[in-house]
């Protein structure tokens, strides 16, 4: 598959939707028999996510979930309430990772079309984009406080802040494999190792950017920022660069 076809759409600037065929052949897009998309990877700043044959989408204070089996036909399924100022949506598993301005809180979707929340964890009012692999979270805190979180959340009724990291002015990241990859503001956008999150080591980092958020899969980084979404390879590192979108001004 080329990159062009895995670049599937915008949900916001800084929400992409990378899609990509998984297994035996399955396809990025609806099908004649009604499947609905194989996968769906949106960035850490979205208000959605595809678990399962359930998109799920937040407002500022209600958790809402379709059913996609028909992706051309998607049905309302259910509506709960989150919380309060609720700003991000992730998937992992079959969790909900939802940020709000005070605290992550985290939903199981046993009952697809009506998640239960099972846990929560405060933090100081700050924007939180989180992304998760295995039974570790990372949850980004800018504002009145800077800094990457390391979350354990593998009992998910009683999630643990592990360790903090400092940053400049973090938002977007992304995961894949023992790749942590985040956008620091001013400071670019940078690469962890993150085999050990008790021990996260900056193995690259591309300044100037002015990163906002990122997509990481199949060895393909894309990430939008303030004048443009560029492309990059982490088949190796350091990062190679591939393309560039600019925005007109």
């Amino acid at each position: 598959m080329t990159i062009g076809t895995r670049l599937r759409g915008w949900a916001t600037a800084a929400a992409l939707i990378v899609a990509s065929s998984c297994g035996g052949g399955g396809s990025s897009g609806g099908s004649a028999s009604g499947s609905p998309p194989s996968t769906g990877t949106p960035g850490s700043l979205s208000r959605f996510a595809i678990v399962g044959d359930r998109l799920y989408t937040v407002g500022k204070s209600e958790l809402q979930s379709f059913d996609i089996r028909r992706p051309w036909d998607p049905v309302k399924k259910g509506i709960a309430w989150v919380g309060w100022n609720i700003e991000t949506l992730g998937g992992h598993e079959n969790l909900l990772l939802i940020g709000s301005s005070d605290g992550l809180y985290i939903f199981d979707t046993a009952n697809p079309d009506q998640p239960q929340r099972r846990g929560r964890l405060l933090h100081a009012t700050a924007r939180d984009p989180v992304v998760a692999q295995g039974g570790t979270a990372y949850l980004t805190l800018s504002g009145t406080i800077n800094q990457l979180d390391v979350i354990d959340i593998q009992d998910p009724s009683a999630p643990r802040l592990l360790r903090s990291y400092p940053m400049r002015r973090p938002q977007g990241l992304g995961l894949d494999g023992k790749h942590l990859f985040l956008c620091d503001g001013e400071d670019g956008l940078k690469v962890f190792d993150a085999t050990d999150p008790m021990d996260l080591k900056q193995v690259d980092r591309v300044p100037g950017l002015l990163p906002r958020d990122l997509i990481a899969a199949d060895q393909l980084l894309v990430t939008t920022t303030q004048i443009g979404v560029f492309q990059y390879s982490y088949a190796s590192l350091p990062l190679r660069f591939l393309s560039q979108l600019g925005y007109r001004r």
